[in-house]
């Protein structure tokens, strides 16, 4: 039976095509891998062929068809040449499935209003590549830094910038096939590990900076993590039982008291801080705990409440942090207690009657039990970043934690009563 070539078919000896000269281009079949040596003269002409005839039948078909063609074709690509898909088939792929072009540029906006955090900054622009892990209390401000870093070092990784909230995410293969999809490659269909592996190999060469933010650990970061050292990964976490090989860690603080008023003021309506006589406004930054997310609650209740001076303001405060934060905050740190065991989160409520800093043993007396029964819900406490641990046997707790651990308007339900004995 006679052969029938697709136009830019390869040169090799015999057709890679066999097809009926009277069946039409878009019910062909697709081209077969070429079988020479790889790298040979003859596989080079003969995958270039296949590319131009993939890359006109990813133009004619749509769809389904198109994608499972680009998909032969980078397998091809691959197989004999080890090679990834050129410019003009996926260029065609993205027609095809309707992505944008050129590289993704996926930033949140610069947080507004950015203060201080000089160390943390230079840290990552140090790092440049590999891994670095943000962890902190809710609201300390771990995505601000991540995204301002992000924007800050653009222009070093031309080919792409990700950000993923995994929150929104269950199955780390969801979340390698959006990856996937935003560099122009499918990874519908496959298995998480053949998508972690794809994933890899499609960034091997590029320059990518990838923002991976609230993370819960290890298993859900480390599928989608870059191999090579030309990638920059930042990732964002409230757990601290957990760690990535290699990586820098930064745990990231709440603000100075100077750094804490000077985002205060330029979140707050213009001239409001002008109109403090009394020193209520250190007063009122105090009591938000140098927590940006406070800050910036505080700052936006401001703004719907023109007839607030600082004084009254003050004086709301002191009638309790929830007369005066916006719900935002208030969320935030409310999930972070709903999703502790229950023992935890009444462990949290009795701890919240003791000062900023306390003694093990001094934690073992509130909770009616020994200090050894006790430090594993320290601990655990630690590891969610709602303590802190201190040398010598002692933590740290914060004012708006302690607040919303015993405050009964606050707390999420089921939190608990203070008197708890930990067995």
């Amino acid at each position: 039976m006679p052969t029938a070539r697709w136009a830019g078919s390869s040169s090799c000896g015999t057709s890679c095509v066999r097809s009926s000269p009277r069946r039409s281009s878009r019910s062909a079949a697709p081209p077969r891998p070429c079988t020479p040596s790889r790298r040979s003269p003859r596989t080079i002409r003969c995958a270039k062929g296949h590319g131009r005839a993939w890359c006109a039948h990813c133009t004619r078909w749509a769809g389904a068809e198109a994608l499972r063609a680009y998909g032969r074709a980078r397998h091809v690509l691959a197989t004999e040449l080890g090679v990834r898909p050129g410019r003009a088939l996926a260029s065609a792929y993205r027609d095809a499935s309707g992505e944008t072009c050129g590289p993704r540029r996926e930033m949140p906006r610069d947080p507004a209003h950015f203060t201080g955090r000089a160390a943390e900054l230079a840290t990552i622009r140090r790092a440049r590549d590999g891994v670095v892990l943000v962890d902190g209390l809710a609201g300390v401000g771990k995505t601000a830094l991540a995204v301002h870093a992000a924007h800050g070092l653009a222009d070093a990784f031309p080919d792409g910038q990700f950000f993923v909230d995994l929150r929104a995410y269950r199955d780390p293969a969801d979340v390698l096939a959006r990856l996937l999809r935003g560099i122009g490659t499918p990874g519908t269909g496959a298995a998480p590990g053949e998508l972690a592996a794809l994933w890899r190999s499609e960034l091997a060469g590029r320059r990518v900076l990838l923002v991976l933010d609230d993370a819960e650990g290890g298993g859900q970061v480390e599928p989608l993590l870059p191999s090579g050292s030309s990638s920059l990964t930042l990732v964002t976490t409230r757990h601290r039982d957990w760690h990535v090989d290699g990586a820098v860690r930064i745990g990231l603080r709440p603000f100075g008291e100077q750094d804490a008023a000077a985002f205060f003021h330029a979140a707050a309506p213009e001239g409001f801080a002008r109109d403090d006589v009394t020193g209520s406004v250190g007063s009122i930054v105090r009591q938000c705990g140098g927590i940006p997310a406070a800050l910036r609650d505080v700052a936006a209740k401001l703004h719907t409440r023109p007839e607030w001076t600082p004084s009254s303001l003050a004086h709301e405060f002191r009638g309790g942090a929830c007369r005066v934060l916006a719900c935002g905050y208030r969320r935030a740190l409310a999930s972070v207690l709903a999703a502790l065991p229950s023992a935890v989160r009444a462990a949290l409520s009795a701890l919240g009657e003791l000062p900023d800093e306390f003694g093990l043993t001094t934690a073992a007396r509130a909770l009616g039990s020994t200090a050894e029964a006790v430090r594993p819900t320290l601990e655990a406490l630690v590891d969610v970043s709602l303590l802190d641990a201190l040398p010598g046997e002692r933590y740290r707790g914060h004012r708006l934690v302690r607040h919303y651990a015993r405050c009964r308007t606050c707390a999420p339900a089921g939190l608990g009563t203070p008197a708890v004995r930990v067995a």
